[in-house]
């Protein structure tokens, strides 16, 4: 209507902020619809992750949600419910930890530390621990690693993988246990 009125009175000052307002109207609502598009997809990737047990990407994914729209209580229930389940599978970790340490398995109490690093690479108690015992990690490594090679060497693969993955618990960057463990499996 405003654009008739343009048409036979083009100065005409209503219609020109009447177009004007409707202009601004629709690019607010065309905003208002990609975030909404944006927060939905969003969403979706947090559940599916959580659905894949990925709880640390669910959780960056719907704190990017959260950014999208501050004020969504929805969001932040989700998220101090999957906060809630980090820390639990932590401190489950941890209690594990601890009785694998005290019935003197450092290999489990070491997956255990390492399980809660996944989740807070920087946890107090499992990082302090790993460093307490870095020592004793390190001479199990290195005799569980020789264990394999001669495991290897006598043609029993499956133990010698076994204990390069052993290796791979405790030192999870030790390369030539991995390359010990790819050569190994090509042989299988």
């Amino acid at each position: 209507e405003w654009n008739i009125v343009l048409a036979v009175d083009p100065e005409n000052f209503s219609a020109k902020k009447g177009i004007e307002e409707a202009d601004n109207i629709l690019n607010k609502l065309k905003q208002e619809e990609k975030q909404n598009l944006e927060y939905e997809s969003i969403v979706k990737k947090a559940e599916q992750s959580y659905k894949e047990k990925e709880y640390i990407n669910a959780l960056d994914f719907y704190r990017q949600a959260e950014n999208v729209r501050p004020n969504d209580k929805d969001v932040k229930v989700k998220i101090k419910a999957v906060q809630d389940t980090i820390d639990g599978f932590i401190k489950t970790s941890l209690e594990k930890a601890g009785k694998y340490l005290n019935d003197k398995d450092l290999i489990k109490a070491a997956y255990e530390w390492r399980n809660c690093l996944k989740y807070d690479t920087k946890n107090v108690e499992a990082n302090s621990e790993l460093e307490k015992h870095k020592d004793e990690i390190k001479k199990l490594s290195d005799k569980l690693y020789i264990e394999g090679l001669e495991a290897y060497g006598k043609e029993d693969i499956n133990n010698a993988i076994s204990k390069w993955k052993d290796v791979l618990i405790l030192v999870p960057e030790h390369e030539k246990a991995k390359l010990n463990i790819e050569k190994a499996m090509r042989r299988k």
